[in-house]
């Protein structure tokens, strides 16, 4: 696995579609593996705490079925959200998602109506970040599903 640098992580931040920037955010920022960042809630966020509740992954089961699942080996956590990251979350629920309910995606793609289907489980959901990572020279190849990193000051 090659973790981005900041400087990577910036460029594939700027080349994503605007709706699939707040899901890369989370995923290098707050340390989210691509599941988790895909099973949030609006309700997850506590805006006031400045805290992310990571309680559920989505992950494909038995025949390639999306499911739900709690996070592997117990990993479910509180994350304390950096400022910006929580800036930036805020405007993508303002600008992506409809207003009153905490159970809504954040990060929703066409088919969420029955809330098991999440960006990094469909194929509409990899192609914004596909050009993204070609422009940032990040690549997703290798068998992590963390492609970026959960520290900001890393380096690859």
């Amino acid at each position: 696995m090659t973790v981005p640098t900041p400087l990577q992580v910036g460029t594939l931040l700027a080349a994503a579609d605007d709706r699939f920037t707040g899901f890369i955010a989370v995923c290098a920022f707050g340390g989210l593996h691509l599941g988790e960042a895909a099973a949030l809630h609006v309700g997850d966020v506590d805006f006031l705490r400045r805290r992310l509740l990571v309680s559920r992954q989505v992950q494909r089961g038995p025949g390639g079925a999306v499911e739900l699942r709690a996070p592997k080996h117990g990993s479910e956590r509180t994350i304390v959200v950096p400022d910006r990251l929580l800036n930036l979350l805020a405007a993508h629920i303002e600008r992506h998602v409809a207003a009153g309910d905490p159970e809504r995606w954040p990060f929703p793609t066409g088919a969420d109506t029955a809330r098991t289907r999440s960006p990094s489980a469909t194929s509409g959901g990899r192609r914004p970040r596909r050009p993204a990572s070609t422009a940032s020279g990040c690549t997703t190849s290798g068998t992590s599903s963390r492609p970026v990193s959960s520290h900001p000051g890393a380096t690859s």
